[in-house]
C-alpha cells in the first residue's frame, strides 16, 4: 500500500497491489469512524521478467480531506472472497 498526496490538498491516492482480480477498489475513512468511502479504478500490470507474473493495480483518490485534520484510520476494502485490510496511519 502507497499513499501519494495529490495536487490538490483536500485530495489523496492510496494504491496497492494484488495477485488477483477484485469486484471493486473501495477505502472507507474518517475522523473518529470510517463514515466516508472512495472508490477507485483496478489497472493490469505484468512484469518484464521471465515469469510474467500479473498483478493488478489498485488506485482510489480519497476526497474531501482538510487540512489540519488528522486521519488516524483508514479500511482498504477489496473483495475476491470476502477479505480487507485494516491499517492505522496518519495522513
Amino acid at each position: 500500500m502507497h499513499n501519494i498526496f495529490a495536487a490538490n490538498p483536500s485530495e489523496m491516492v492510496v494504491t496497492w497491489v494484488t495477485m488477483q482480480s477484485t469486484h471493486a477498489s473501495v477505502v472507507k475513512y474518517g475522523v473518529e469512524e470510517l463514515s466516508r468511502m472512495a472508490r477507485g479504478t483496478q489497472d493490469v500490470f505484468t512484469d518484464g521478467g521471465q515469469e510474467k507474473r500479473v498483478m493488478y493495480i489498485h488506485r482510489v483518490t480519497v476526497t474531501g480531506l482538510q487540512p489540519g485534520i488528522k486521519y488516524s484510520e483508514y479500511k482498504i476494502l477489496f473483495h475476491f472472497f470476502s477479505f480487507c485490510l485494516n491499517h492505522k496511519n496518519n495522513f
